[in-house]
């Protein structure tokens, strides 16, 4: 079975992208088997095949027994490539996988359209097309169900690296000795993070304020962790030591080595829930919200934007780590979780 995989790659090489297409992998491997041909293109690119453009589809028409697309924030800043006319003449199953889209905070502090967010008009074209399509969040669902009230296709399904447990489970990761009192601050350069300027000219002390309070709680090994390249040279400014891997491995190696995360990347939450490793989630967007809503986790999340005093609310959230440990194990989380994995194998089984 030969199968073309799109997935977004990020001008900055984003951790979190490479951790979402090794879980689509996982996904295809554990329904197809490894004798599946995976074709990984990247949904954008300038000198490369990529997206859904005359070329790629006519790869897929000649060789192809399906496209999947995802998962990613596609939909949101509209970076997949679509040659429309091309598209009328994919002749494979076509499904979108895990993709969201969301609005951001606004001068006001309320929650806005953003100026590079795919058009409802595409957005109407690519589902209409698509064989099935799964909304990674209950924002995007409910934005994709406005525009296609009848589509039975369109559904809610989270993100594939909420498993990155069974993903790994064969996997030898580096175990530190010193667990205890190793904390990661998951970090976002403030250019790229779309919100009010005030907000984003706080992020430098925040993170500053976040240090030396973990520290202060028994943390003694607190590094910045770099998503994105894009994250370096801030991360550089701030003095505190930072990490950056853009091997997926190695990534997930810091993640479940860490004694507490504080997240400002919803790629860093997910593999943190998945692999048992206490975090703090911060949200400073419809996108972050929407997605620990829809996994069942509102309830532990921060809001940057909401909140009065974001540091007294991460040490009330440090206060019961506890609680937040078992969260995983209520059966209501469960119920959500075991939802999301029967709708994400049902999108893989759509390939066939």
């Amino acid at each position: 079975m030969n199968i073309i995989h799109i997935s977004p790659f990020g001008e900055g090489f984003n951790i979190g992208n490479f951790a979402i297409a090794l879980s689509v992998r996982k996904w295809i491997y554990k329904i197809y088997g490894h004798s599946a041909n995976i074709i990984t293109l990247p949904a954008m690119a300038e000198h490369l095949n990529c997206g859904l453009t005359k070329k790629t589809i006519y790869l897929a028409n000649q060789i192809a027994d399906a496209v999947i697309i995802g998962g990613g924030n596609l939909y949101e800043n509209n970076e997949l490539k679509i040659d429309l006319n091309a598209l009328e003449s994919l002749s494979v199953p076509l499904v979108l996988f895990s993709l969201s889209i969301g609005k951001i905070y606004g001068r006001d502090f309320n929650l806005s359209r953003r100026t590079d967010v795919m058009p409802d008009s595409l957005l109407t074209i690519l589902n209409k097309k698509a064989k099935f399509s799964l909304a990674r969040d209950l924002a995007t669902f409910h934005h994709l169900k406005n525009l296609l009230p009848e589509a039975k296709h369109i559904t809610l399904g989270g993100c594939p690296t909420l498993f990155l447990d069974e993903w790994t489970s064969s996997f030898s990761f580096k175990q530190t000795t010193m667990k205890s009192d190793i904390c990661l601050i998951s970090i976002r350069n403030p250019n790229q993070m779309n919100v009010p300027l005030s907000v984003a000219n706080s992020i430098p002390d925040l993170i500053n304020s976040v240090n030396n309070f973990v520290f202060s709680k028994g943390y003694k090994k607190v590094k910045i962790l770099c998503h994105d390249q894009r994250d370096l040279i801030f991360a550089n400014s701030i003095g505190i030591p930072y990490v950056y891997t853009s091997d997926v491995y190695e990534y997930l190696s810091l993640i479940k080595s860490a004694s507490l995360v504080v997240s400002m990347r919803v790629h860093a939450t997910l593999p943190c829930l998945a692999l048992g490793t206490p975090v703090i989630n911060i949200s400073y967007d419809e996108r972050s919200l929407s997605l620990l809503h829809t996994i069942g986790y509102a309830d532990w999340d921060l809001n940057l934007l909401k909140s009065d005093n974001i540091l007294l609310d991460i040490s009330d959230r440090l206060s019961l780590l506890d609680i937040h440990k078992m969260m995983k194990q209520k059966s209501e989380t469960k119920i959500i979780w075991s939802k999301l994995y029967e709708i994400q194998q049902k999108a893989i089984l759509m390939l066939k």
